[in-house]
């Protein structure tokens, strides 16, 4: 029988988190990520993976595959789609959040609101029209039908700049490799850029968000249409959050 670490280290709706722990424990050994380092998961302003090299300390985004890349939440009052709050409130002061504030230029930059109040000009179940006789299920179902997605290219710059901004210059994708963002402030070499290799896009849907809720969102996604990297800190299958440690090659990094 499995024990509760065991199984959430391999299975289940959290696999992200799964793969930065497993990540950071294969890399642990090597000196590349910090002993005392742990993986936060969701919500957190710690890097998915925290990396070393000469006495210098910086973060990586982890991905197991190539997906979304920063979202923000659009809401729809008086007939208007705009998008959601870009701070959060400390001690009574709205303080912003520079990564929803960026999602937010880059909104305003391709014009995405504009687009969504010419093409989503019917009325929603989630903000304007009230039904008690149905289901939340039902009503996700009739705004998915309603609302299609809307999607358009944007620049790579857009998602590095973003984990530029949480201080996370570097990406691994397990299944696609190592790769330079925002910046190369431990100077490794022969690594491929993440603007080069991606192709990037803005996406706004109806997404679910569990327990049959759901809500309407705009999100930067990324996919890597040419060669993979060569390099990979946490090389992993995509239906498998363990490192393969076969395929694990490290003399690019540690030299």
């Amino acid at each position: 029988m499995k024990t509760f670490k065991q199984y959430f280290l391999t299975e289940g709706t959290q696999k992200g988190f799964a793969y930065e722990i497993n990540a950071a424990n294969a890399l642990k050994p090597f000196g590349i990520v910090p002993d005392d380092f742990t993986p936060a998961g969701s919500g957190s302003s710690i890097p998915d993976l925290m990396i070393q090299k000469n006495g210098k300390k910086v973060g990586c985004e982890l991905k197991i595959t190539p997906t979304t890349a920063g979202s923000l939440v659009i809401h729809r009052k008086d007939g208007i789609w705009k998008l959601g709050k870009t701070f959060k409130i400390i001690d009574g002061n709205e303080v912003p959040k520079e990564e929803k504030v960026l999602i937010s230029d880059l909104a305003n930059k391709y014009g995405v609101i504009d687009r969504l109040n010419k093409e989503w000009k019917a009325d929603s179940y989630k903000f304007d029209i009230e039904d008690d006789k149905l289901s939340k299920e039902k009503k996700y179902q009739k705004d998915k039908a309603t609302f299609q997605d809307i999607k358009g290219e944007i620049d790579a710059t857009s998602i590095t700049n973003y984990y530029g901004l949480k201080s996370t210059p570097y990406f691994n994708i397990g299944t696609h490799g190592f790769y330079i963002g925002s910046s190369n402030p431990l100077g490794i070499k022969g690594v491929p850029n993440f603007a080069d290799a991606s192709k990037c896009i803005y996406r706004a849907r109806v997404q679910p968000k569990g327990r049959r809720n759901y809500q309407f969102t705009l999100a930067m996604r990324f996919s890597i249409p040419s060669a993979k990297s060569k390099y990979n800190i946490a090389p992993c299958k995509k239906n498998n959050v363990k490192i393969d440690m076969k395929n694990l090659n490290l003399d690019w990094f540690l030299k």
